[in-house]
């Protein structure tokens, strides 16, 4: 019989295990070539004074931690002090998925979520990528799994306050990755509506201009510290940029770097009527829709949206893969053909 004591050992040495094989699949390469393309203005950013870059940047964070790093760090390899903080930062989140969704209330979600996020190809490309979207994809890990506490788990409070913060993180990494946070409130709002309507109805008309008016002074302060890069997207030709700002390209970019065997176990089993939905269904798919349609709905104008910038969504994918995989596993017979499946799934 396993002990509280020893189940917490157990999930130690599984975040262990799950960091160590992440930092060797990722740490190897990351200076084995010359800084490319958007690396070189990390690399130029990186070098003002920490009030200069604050006065025209709108995702200072990288920069900061790079600024520091070339100073401290004066005789390394710049190639490897400017990747390594996304190289640390996508390392962590295979463990932070199972961490926060580990057993036993989310049995072997977190677990599979995990492996999914370590073999993903697109990670271990911003694992290599001297820019700020690994910090992005880690701070969107948080704020995802924290939102999936939020309905399941009773301290509510603390894993409200981890999204906020988390998500604010993540908007300073990368603006667009503010969508977070009205992800995660469109989510709960569902899930209370599916799930408990009338008191979830009551609240919102007591408090629900409390929330459009959060909303509209949120939105007036983003536009108002954003509007020197929100006046230069909108005025971009659509030629400014290379290629892929499209959304065709969008969308077979989210396709291939998400992985397909990921996108169709996390979206797949969702084709069944919505009224057989569990709360997590609802809010996934809820969190997943609210976050990415905005952006995508904006590929049409002004210079166009990189399928980079909808990167904070992976996470949720990796989470209703892991789910529906552990699903399908549960159905098979023997462990020799759970170990199949797995080959196939990360094979893909």
């Amino acid at each position: 019989m396993t002990t509280p004591i020893a189940a917490k050992r157990l999930d130690v040495r599984v975040l262990l295990i799950l960091w160590v094989v992440a930092l060797g699949l990722y740490a190897p390469t990351i200076s084995q070539w010359s800084l490319s393309g958007d690396e070189f203005y990390t690399y130029e950013d990186s070098t003002f004074s920490i009030p200069k870059m604050l006065s025209f940047n709108s995702r200072p964070l990288y920069f900061i931690v790079c600024h520091y790093l070339l100073k401290w760090l004066p005789d390394w390899p710049v190639e490897f002090v400017i990747r390594v903080p996304a190289m640390l930062a996508v390392s962590l989140i295979p463990p932070s998925i199972y961490g926060i969704l580990r057993p036993p209330r989310h049995q072997n979600i977190g677990l599979l979520a995990g492996v999914l996020a370590l073999f993903n190809p697109w990670l271990f490309q911003m694992s290599q990528f001297g820019r700020y979207y690994g910090f992005v994809l880690l701070f969107a890990t948080f704020a995802t799994t924290a939102a999936l506490q939020v309905i399941e788990s009773r301290n509510r409070t603390f894993w409200i306050v981890v999204v906020f913060g988390s998500g604010l993180l993540s908007a300073v990494s990368h603006p667009p990755s503010i969508l977070l946070i009205p992800a995660a409130v469109a989510g709960w709002i569902l899930v209370g509506l599916a799930k408990q309507p009338a008191y979830t109805w009551n609240l919102l008309k007591r408090f629900g201009w409390l929330l459009i008016l959060g909303g509209l002074i949120a939105a007036a302060l983003a536009v108002y510290l954003l509007q020197g890069v929100l006046l230069q997207w909108s005025s971009a030709g659509r030629t400014e940029f290379a290629g892929g700002y499209d959304l065709k390209s969008i969308l077979m970019s989210l396709g291939v770097g998400g992985g397909i065997s990921t996108w169709c176990l996390a979206l797949l089993p969702l084709l069944r009527l919505p009224i057989r939905w569990s709360s997590r269904d609802i809010f996934l798919t809820t969190f997943l829709v609210v976050g990415t349609v905005p952006l995508l709905c904006l590929a049409p104008f002004g210079g166009g949206v990189s399928s980079k910038y909808l990167l904070y969504c992976l996470p949720c994918v990796f989470i209703l893969a892991g789910r529906h995989w552990q699903k399908v596993s549960h159905q098979l017979p023997t462990i020799g053909y759970q170990f199949a499946l797995a080959c196939v799934i990360l094979g893909c």
